[in-house]
């Protein structure tokens, strides 16, 4: 695993790049930062899942957090989603959307046995944002 995500104590940041194209072919990068709990978090990751989707009426991060909603229901019609590979974190896979809007960028990040164990959501417009941060937080118990 990357040293320098094994040093970080207090904070602790996994960044990837995506390069999103907009309405007219307009390319705009933005910076993805995933927030983890803690040092155990970071360890027990295997993948991480995510999704952009277009918000549907009544979709929100709260629903996708609790586990009450998730991607490709009714009202989170999901436009990207993707499984990367979390020692490979640092590739930058490309994302391509095809109008501008408001968007929700959620994520869950998975350990060696496939369970579900961090889950974290954001809303962000296309154009206006350059950073997106990802607060994970550990999933309720069921």
């Amino acid at each position: 695993m990357n040293k320098f995500i094994k040093s970080l104590t207090m904070l602790l940041v996994v960044v990837a790049t995506f390069s999103m194209a907009a309405c007219g072919g307009t390319n705009h990068s933005y910076w993805l930062t995933f927030l983890f709990p803690d040092q155990d978090a970071i360890s027990a990751a295997d993948t991480i899942e995510f999704y952009i989707i277009e918000p549907g009426e009544g979709s929100t991060c709260t629903a996708l957090l609790d586990a009450t909603a998730e991607p490709f229901d009714d009202a989170y019609p999901v436009t990207v989603s993707k499984v990367v590979d979390f020692s490979k974190i640092q590739d930058k896979p490309e994302v391509v959307l095809g109008e501008g809007g408001e968007y929700i960028f959620f994520a869950r990040v998975k350990d060696s046995e496939a369970d579900v164990y961090l889950r974290g959501c954001s809303k962000f417009t296309v154009g206006d944002e350059t950073e997106v941060s990802i607060v994970l937080q550990y999933t309720p118990d069921d």
